[in-house]
């Protein structure tokens, strides 16, 4: 008697890279001010702003200024106060300020004369002023953006000071009648990062029969509380599959490897959620991972008193054994497929030496090992 056992392994591995520590600059949202006050401190011009509060809130009640003679310059409407709660350890990447605004008078030819942000109380940096004359009816006008920093430097404490705001002058100009600005509503939305909780150096997944191995690695890693892999049959829908507790904080490399069970015959989708203690998260690209339609067969081969026993982990219905050269030594088409088969063999009929067999099935899938008998 002799005999020989082969088992293949399938093993298919998918890797992304993403660096997950690339923070994106996210907006607040447009913030309306708590406080409004007229500033001459640049003695830009005379004429006061009235019914200050009224340019808080889009309601058709409006903060005014109606010039005595044309070409007046009104003072700064100082709006302030925004109570803005931006992270300490946040980057501001921009400022954007919309203004709802209006003009009446015949022919007016009211416009900006000067728009500039107050940083610690004092008003400077890069004037957005426009050339546009102002509307007869509402409209809204946005200057800046979100990668504008006004020409000047910022800190959240800078931003979330009572004293931060915008500081708008109007040129009162027009042909015959004495023109009105009006404002509106002012509102300023702030666009800043802060940094993720973790850098991933790679996530990846590799299928090993009827489960699936994770492996991924963080450089670093902050107020990091766990990992998601969430799994999706589409890549739109997920679910998460299993949770892994993260390391908080670290600086060093840490690596990270679950398996899981899965034996679905389509592909799946997966990704890697980081989440941290106060809930933010952020995600890893997406991998697939093949179905185990796509896996080889395991096949298990055995010589035993004159018989032929094949075993494998998949149906089969089609089975040839080749020699080293290529020649057909022994060939069966079953009538139903199987997993276990016995062949008897004729005296003399293999001798000794490595062979190669090939299976086929139903549903077209062929596999060729090696084996040694």
């Amino acid at each position: 008697m002799k005999a020989h056992l082969l088992t293949t392994t399938a093993v298919l591995a998918v890797v992304v890279l993403n660096n997950l520590s690339v923070a994106q600059c996210n907006p607040t949202g447009a913030t309306a001010p708590t406080n409004a006050v007229n500033d001459q401190s640049l003695a830009l011009g005379l004429v006061p702003i009235t019914n200050l509060g009224n340019g808080n809130v889009s309601d058709d009640s409006y903060a005014e200024a109606a010039a005595v003679t044309l070409g007046d310059t009104t003072q700064y409407l100082l709006s302030n106060d925004f109570e803005f709660n931006i992270p300490t350890n946040a980057t501001i990447c921009g400022i954007e300020v919309s203004v709802e605004r209006s003009a009446s008078g015949l022919l007016h030819q009211v416009k900006d004369f000067s728009v500039q942000l107050s940083k610690g109380g004092t008003i400077g940096g890069d004037d957005k002023a426009s050339a546009t004359v102002w509307p007869d009816s509402d409209g809204t006008v946005t200057y800046g953006g979100s990668s504008d920093l006004w020409g000047r430097t910022w800190t959240p404490a800078d931003i979330n000071d009572s004293a931060f705001g915008i500081a708008h002058a109007v040129d009162l100009s027009g042909v015959s009648v004495l023109p009105t600005a009006k404002f509106d509503n002012v509102s300023i939305n702030i666009f800043y990062s802060t940094p993720l909780p973790i850098t991933l150096l790679y996530f990846a997944g590799a299928r090993y029969g009827d489960a699936i191995e994770f492996e991924w690695a963080t450089a670093s890693e902050i107020n990091n509380e766990h990992f998601e892999i969430q799994m999706s049959t589409d890549g739109e829908s997920w679910s998460t599959v299993s949770s892994i507790p993260g390391a908080g904080n670290s600086q060093n490399k840490l690596n990270y490897q679950t398996r899981l069970p899965n034996d679905r015959e389509e592909d799946s989708y997966f990704r890697l959620v980081q989440i941290d203690f106060d809930g933010q998260s952020s995600s890893s690209d997406v991998i697939r991972i093949r179905g185990m339609k796509h896996q080889p067969n395991k096949i298990s081969v055995n010589i035993n008193e004159g018989y032929l026993i094949v075993n494998t982990e998949k149906a089969i219905d089609e089975i040839q054994l080749y020699n080293q050269e290529g020649r057909l030594i022994f060939e069966r088409k079953l009538p139903t497929t199987q997993k276990t088969m016995v062949f008897p063999l004729r005296a003399g009929q293999l001798n000794a030496g490595v062979f190669l067999i090939r299976t086929a099935n139903s549903t077209g899938q062929q596999d060729v090992v090696r084996v040694y008998l």
